[in-house]
């Protein structure tokens, strides 16, 4: 359960880092360039909440079954 809380916290850190980048980008991108760094951007997170929720619902099945 501590490594689940431990992960819950470095991505609760990710997420207020996107926030961070959302909020000093302008309300309309208008260069696709800028649209595409800002998509570049948010991989990271995207792959580490997949990696996480995955990993989860096998250790999860794994923990209840005892």
């Amino acid at each position: 359960a501590k490594v689940y809380l431990a992960e819950h916290a470095k991505l609760a850190a990710m997420l207020g880092e996107w926030r961070d980048t959302l909020a000093r980008q302008p309300a309309r991108l208008d260069q696709p360039e800028q649209r595409l760094a800002l998509l570049d951007a948010s991989l990271l997170m995207q792959h580490l909440l997949e990696h996480h929720f995955e990993r989860e619902e096998k250790g999860l099945l794994i923990e209840t079954r005892r």
